[in-house]
C-alpha cells in the first residue's frame, strides 16, 4: 500500500462539472443571496414552530396549482409557502 487514498469514481456529468470548475470555465447563474435568505427564513420558521397543529383547509384546485407553481419558483415546498403566508398575515 502506498498510503494514498483511491481517487473517487465520477460519472461523466460529475467529471464535466469538475473539469469546468477546475479550468475556471464555471459560470455562476446569478446571485443566490435572495434564495439563500428565503431558505434560511423557511428553515428558521420550521425549527421555531415545534408545536405545530395540523389543520385541514379546502381551497380551489386553481389556487393550489398556483401556490405549487409559486413555491417551485421560490424553491420551497408548497406547504411551507402556505405556512409562511399565514404566519406573515397573522404577524402583521
Amino acid at each position: 500500500m502506498s498510503g494514498h487514498e483511491p481517487k473517487p469514481i465520477l460519472t461523466d456529468d460529475e467529471r464535466d462539472d469538475y473539469d469546468l470548475s477546475e479550468n475556471v470555465e464555471w459560470v455562476p447563474t446569478g446571485d443566490i443571496g435572495e434564495d439563500r435568505l428565503a431558505w434560511q427564513t423557511a428553515a428558521r420558521r420550521a425549527l421555531q414552530d415545534v408545536q405545530d397543529q395540523r389543520i385541514e383547509v379546502l381551497i380551489s384546485r386553481r389556487d393550489l396549482e398556483r401556490l405549487k407553481s409559486r413555491a417551485a419558483k421560490e424553491g420551497v415546498p408548497y406547504q411551507a409557502l402556505i405556512k409562511s403566508i399565514l404566519h406573515d398575515y397573522v404577524e402583521e
